[in-house]
């Protein structure tokens, strides 16, 4: 096919072959929600408003902490109060166990 001089030509589409290529078909920093790394909570409470989704998931590197978005902010930043902090591991306390008619339950102690 000849191409005429000043055009640009698409053809299909174009994925990386995961065997042989390395670049990335995306970024993070691209994507609406799902799982995103900054590097200071700062940046985590500037994504942008059309990059948030409630349930998303941050990784901040500075602090070592993941956080999960979870209440609907509007506006170009949000605060720390849309979002939770994941703790992550075996916690040593007990489970919380609420009851329907809000009875105590006893439980054995392991170990």
């Amino acid at each position: 096919m000849a191409v005429e001089k000043n055009f640009i030509v698409f053809s299909t589409l174009t994925t990386p072959d995961p065997a042989n290529d390395s670049f990335p078909i995306m970024i993070d920093e691209d994507m609406a929600g799902g799982l995103r790394t900054v590097q200071h909570k700062a940046d985590m409470l500037a994504i942008p408003e059309e990059r948030r989704k409630v349930g998303m998931e941050v990784y901040v590197v500075g602090d070592q902490k993941k956080y999960r978005y979870v209440s609907e902010t509007y506006g170009p930043t949000t605060t720390i109060d849309a979002w939770a902090e994941i703790k992550e591991g075996a916690d040593n306390s007990a489970p919380t166990i609420e009851t329907v008619n809000n009875s105590e339950i006893s439980l054995p102690d392991i170990l």
